[in-house]
């Protein structure tokens, strides 16, 4: 039998942050994934890129999560997150070759307002559009920049009741929560102050970015690291079991393998851990939030106007909910990976996103998934052309994934991208020795779920010493 230091489960951005930290103190690390590549919620893939006779054109690459890089930083900052990351993972700022966002937009109802990697675009909007919410704005701005995150602090704050305190204007509120909600909340109509805090920070504080080359450069150099520190990779096996001992775990693997190990970090989720430690997954601790993703392909590159992101939605008031429909027409995000400094690509590219009914998307056979998965491309184009009506580049190819293609390939139950209300923000799910990370630790986005796996390792890692 095997016998390691740490097991992580998962090799999504937590999971690799967490190995290279744990194998940077000198232990015996294993890394299990149940498919062939890297990356979990954030990976990549690429298809034939092809003429209409059939002909081979190259390649055409995808990146499946990456809309944005939140928590921006310039070179040289201090106290930031993503430096927190490079300095703790030894990786050089000049590596990621970041690229700023220009602006983004949040578009509700008839209403519009701007924000992008500084604080004081945001405020200025807020003075010309809601002039009397400003003072309590700022007062929110503070709040958020001087809150710090208790790990043992388990009591849910609801932020529609607590934002009520600062902001007063319903409009200005909805505007608020539309990106947070969707770039973090894995609550209905809501989401945990904290939590809250740590997106405000994340997208309005410090901002969006984008590595040059897309997902895969931030890939490459975790690989490399990953590879000059010989930490064992295990791909295309899946973790079957977990049996709990006096002083360490047995790991059942889908290739017929038994491993032993000290500690285990499991990044697939609250319900999803339960699940193979043999224990009653229950329903309420299954998250209900899913989406379908358009991803439309152009002959040209789009217009550098367009915002980086735009958050949409439709009505004065936001609801974000898991929709009785098979997609939520009502809000949607579009997202242009040509919005930033400078764009590699000779294609236009524009993501458009909606919430989405898992259920409702199971109980269709293979016929009516394909026809609806057009259906949903349809109103995706539609409101690129109402959103954007100056927009007339010529489609080339389209690519579309549901809550299913979620479920197949993160084994998330419902396909839900930000896992279970419940978080687990000190890791600790009441197994000895076994600790969350990711999605259901409560750290969101590419740079909160890299940072989970660094800080759960250094609070639960070994040796003592090794620990900052």
């Amino acid at each position: 039998m095997k016998k390691f230091d740490a097991v992580v489960i998962g090799a999504g951005m937590s999971g690799i942050a967490c190995a290279l930290r744990l194998q940077s103190f000198g232990l015996n690390v294993a890394l299990i994934e149940k498919h062939r590549v890297l990356g979990g919620l954030n990976s990549f893939f690429q298809r034939v890129k092809k003429s209409p006779t059939g002909q081979r054109l190259g390649i055409r690459q995808f990146d499946v999560g990456l809309h944005a890089l939140t928590n921006f930083a310039k070179k040289g900052s201090r106290n930031r997150p993503l430096m927190k990351i490079l300095r703790q993972l030894r990786i050089p700022y000049d590596s990621l070759l970041l690229k700023e966002q220009n602006y983004s937009l949040i578009h509700l109802d008839n209403r519009k307002i701007k924000f992008d990697n500084n604080i004081e675009t945001f405020i200025k909007e807020v003075e010309s559009f809601f002039p009397d919410q400003l003072e309590g704005f700022n007062k929110l701005v503070e709040v958020v920049k001087n809150s710090t995150l208790d790990t043992s602090d388990t009591l849910y704050v609801s932020s529609r009741e607590k934002i009520k305190e600062f902001i007063s204007d319903e409009t200005l509120q909805e505007m608020i929560f539309l990106p947070v909600f969707y770039y973090g909340s894995s609550w209905e109509d809501d989401i945990d102050f904290k939590q809250f805090c740590i997106m405000f920070q994340a997208l309005y504080l410090e901002g969006f970015s984008r590595p040059y080359g897309g997902i895969r450069t931030l890939f490459n150099i975790l690989k490399e690291k990953m590879q000059s520190l010989n930490i064992v990779r295990m791909m295309g096996v899946a973790v079957q079991k977990i049996e709990q001992k006096l002083d360490h775990h047995i790991l059942e693997l889908s290739n017929g393998e038994v491993i032993s190990t000290k500690k285990v970090f499991s990044s697939i989720g609250y319900p999803e851990t339960q699940r193979v430690l043999g224990k009653k997954v229950n329903k309420e601790s299954v998250g209900k939030l899913g989406f379908v993703e358009v991803q439309i392909f152009y002959n040209d590159l789009l217009e550098k106007k367009l915002p980086t992101i735009c958050f949409y939605n439709k009505t004065k008031k936001f609801v974000y909910r898991n929709p009785d429909t098979l997609i939520d027409t009502d809000s949607a995000i579009i997202c242009s990976p040509e919005g930033y400094d400078e764009f590699e690509g000779k294609e236009g590219i524009l993501r458009v996103t909606f919430l989405a009914n898992y259920k409702l998307w199971k109980e269709l056979d293979s016929k009516q998934y394909d026809e609806k998965k057009e259906y949903v491309e349809k109103i995706a184009r539609d409101l690129i052309c109402e959103v954007y009506p100056e927009h007339n580049r010529k489609e080339c190819f389209i690519d579309t994934f549901t809550p299913l293609t979620v479920e197949k390939y993160t084994s998330h139950m419902n396909g839900a991208i930000y896992g279970a209300t419940k978080k687990f923000l000190n890791g600790d799910i009441g197994i000895k020795d076994l600790f969350l990370i990711g999605t259901d630790q409560g750290y969101l986005g590419i740079t909160g779920s890299i940072l989970s796996g660094i800080s759960m390792a250094n609070m639960n890692g070994f040796p003592t010493r090794h620990n900052p």
